[in-house]
């Protein structure tokens, strides 16, 4: 890509003071610049027409509850544009799965300030950028046994399984997820069935095994 200039940054996430310190920290220096915040992915892809934006900071788990699939979005609307995930989650498998979907660079939202910094820059560049830690254990998933992700489940069943491994309700789960009960059930019964696991138990530990959740 290779931006001369400004650097322009579009972020996409549901939480105002998520971008609002975000925008602090990015307008803080020299050469990035915050053209446009959007609270959901409509929007986001809407803002991106108007403004045009070099780089996209957005979260998986805005509320259409596309998850990753939304980077996709943005990526097959404006490729153009350098999207960098920034999320809560930190498994081996999100990023695995964003860059995928045609991310350029994975955060946490537990990553040094300094760390975005870089991240912006280095996809601007036309570069790809992990953050250090995630980078680490995506390179070690193909020497670890079991490591990649089951593939017989899609990108929504990955969700629904990671959130039942985690200890959450099929009621948590549709609410987060913006989705009805029923649905998030037909998608448990769907996952037990790939993998094989008789109950939520059995989800956990092939959960553990892949590095999917904390002990």
């Amino acid at each position: 890509m290779g931006v001369r200039g400004v650097i322009k940054v579009l972020l996409i996430d549901e939480h105002l003071v998520v971008r609002a310190g975000v925008r602090r920290l990015l307008e803080g220096e020299k050469g990035i610049r915050v053209v446009a915040e959007s609270g959901t992915l409509l929007e986001g892809v809407r803002d991106c027409s108007a403004h045009r934006p070099h780089v996209v900071i957005m979260d998986v788990a805005e509320p259409s509850g596309e998850g990753l699939e939304a980077a996709g979005r943005v990526r097959d609307a404006h490729p153009e544009a350098g999207v960098i995930v920034l999320t809560m989650h930190d498994n081996s498998v999100l990023p695995f799965r964003a860059l995928q979907q045609g991310a350029r660079g994975f955060l946490t939202k537990a990553c040094k300030p300094d760390e975005l910094v870089r991240a912006v820059r280095s996809v601007a560049a036309g570069e790809i950028y992990l953050e250090p830690r995630v980078a680490q254990a995506l390179a070690l998933r193909p020497f670890t046994p079991d490591a990649e992700p089951p593939e017989a489940l899609t990108t929504r069943e990955m969700e629904v399984f990671c959130m039942l491994a985690d200890g959450h309700s099929v009621k948590e789960i549709a609410a987060a997820l913006c989705l009805s009960p029923k649905t998030v059930g037909a998608c448990r019964t769907r996952i037990m069935k790939a993998l094989d696991a008789d109950n939520v138990a059995e989800l956990a530990h092939i959960a553990i095994r892949h590095g999917l959740v904390r002990v």
